[in-house]
């Protein structure tokens, strides 16, 4: 079967009065996306871990993309779900699709401890792992073969991509996320660990270097994903950027919530203990 690189999504890329750089950015991820194509002859096994919280519709969309890329993967690619008490469906969906599933309870939950987990049920044989949310959704149909192919270096840690807006996207969220200037670099090694390095929304860690060392459940509000950032690249390890690893992902913030996002952002570079009244006052999308 022939193979098509392709925009999941195209009608996000569809450039409005208050968007006109739509375009410019799909166009932008669709050639990252064929020039990764060139270079698919690495194929190892690999794992998608999604963290969940009633996101039936979201995990629908990641199964059906997951599907399409096994079609032209070689290796086994793995599906592991760590759920937060979901009430809507979402764990059917991932029985339906055989995943693996582990659940963690609100009141335990944190966002390292629950990574954690999800990569402790990781098999042996994988080589590295993509670690995303049950309401992102792949920006570029080959985005899972686009970021491994980086790990046949054996000195790259991780892997990620750009953050763009979803179909919930607000305008000040269009503003913000939607840039052509930051996706118009090829696949990249980084130099030094900053926001949105390695973000657990959409990366790709090597499992034998999680393995020596995990996310560091200090920082239980966030900021884990950029703190194993800092340690690789403290220890001589690579992490690169890879455009076609993008996902469509926002939560629909007005200006004033926004605002509060970007300042939890700025205050995560610490760890912080994970606070309930934060999330619900920064958050309120996660308790509609």
């Amino acid at each position: 079967m022939a193979r098509q690189i392709y925009l999941p999504r195209p009608d996000l890329f569809r450039p409005t009065l208050l968007s006109p750089q739509n375009a410019a950015v799909g166009k932008i991820l669709l050639t990252r996306g064929l020039e990764a194509a060139s270079d698919s002859d690495y194929q190892p096994n690999i794992a998608v871990l999604i963290r969940t919280k009633n996101d039936k519709l979201g995990l629908r969309r990641i199964f059906d993309h997951i599907d399409n890329e096994r079609k032209h993967y070689r290796g086994r690619i793995d599906v592991i779900i760590v759920d937060t008490q979901s009430t809507d469906g979402t764990l059917q969906v991932a029985k339906r699709f055989k995943a693996t599933v582990a659940s963690i309870s609100q009141a335990e939950f944190n966002y390292p401890k629950a990574i954690n987990m999800g990569l402790k049920a990781v098999a042996r044989d994988v080589v590295a792992t993509f670690i995303t949310i049950g309401h992102a959704q792949p920006a570029v149909s080959n985005c899972l073969q686009a970021g491994v192919r980086h790990f046949k270096n054996l000195k790259v840690a991780g892997v990620y991509g750009r953050v763009i807006p979803h179909e919930n996207a607000t305008i000040w969220e269009k503003t913000s996320f939607n840039r052509p200037a930051a996706l118009k670099h090829p696949a990249h090694t980084v130099t030094q660990a900053g926001m949105g390095v390695m973000g657990a929304t959409n990366c790709m860690v090597r499992m034998a270097t999680w393995r020596e060392h995990p996310f560091d459940e200090a920082y239980a509000r966030g900021g884990e994903d950029g703190a194993w950032a800092v340690w690789a690249l403290n220890n001589g390890l690579q992490i690169i950027f890879e455009p076609a690893l993008t996902v469509h992902h926002t939560h629909g913030l007005g200006p004033l919530n926004l605002l509060r996002q970007y300042r939890h952002w700025q205050q995560i570079s610490q760890p912080l203990p994970f606070d309930q009244a934060d999330i619900k006052h920064r958050r309120p999308d996660l308790f509609k």
